[in-house]
């Protein structure tokens, strides 16, 4: 049987100036497949049909259209905003990192029904798990304490030596 050829790579640039270049040209294919659209336009085509030459939906084509007629080429380079804004405030944050901080270890079920009762926010389970790892917390096994260990194991154990 033949041996795998190994290959090895030459690192030119930083893995994130990769990441960087990676999603620079993933925004000007955005803008491309715009432009193409908006061509087609020009080139006498409805808005549904320059739709489906680039596959996208009708409503989309109309934003694109509108984008184009506010500001032209600028309007069609997609603004990424980060999303919604979450559901704790700065100061509810502050206090669940301290009420995290004074319970450790703490379970994200003992997290959950906090954030629930004294914060009145619902998360899902998933949630409180992205929220627990943002906070670089991760899941680890407790420690099992054995119920059959006498109070004053330590000092038995010392006199044994």
């Amino acid at each position: 049987m033949a041996r795998k050829q190994v290959y090895s790579i030459k690192r030119v640039i930083t893995r994130d100036e990769l990441e960087d270049r990676i999603k620079k040209i993933e925004t000007e294919v955005r803008v491309l497949k715009r432009l193409y659209f908006i061509h087609h336009l020009y080139l006498g085509d409805n808005i549904e049909e320059a739709s489906e030459k680039v596959c996208i939906s009708v409503p989309t084509g109309y934003e694109w259209l509108k984008r184009w007629n506010e500001g032209g080429y600028e309007n069609l380079i997609p603004q990424f905003d980060g999303g919604a804004p979450g559901k704790l405030t700065s100061e509810q944050q502050k206090l669940l990192d301290q009420y995290i901080k004074d319970h450790d270890p703490i379970t994200s079920k003992e997290v959950k029904k906090y954030i629930k009762t004294k914060l009145e926010v619902e998360y899902s389970d998933m949630h409180i798990w992205r929220i627990l790892r943002g906070k670089n917390l991760h899941y680890g096994k407790p420690f099992v304490k054995d119920i059959r260990r006498p109070d004053n194991a330590e000092e038995i154990l010392k006199k044994t030596r």
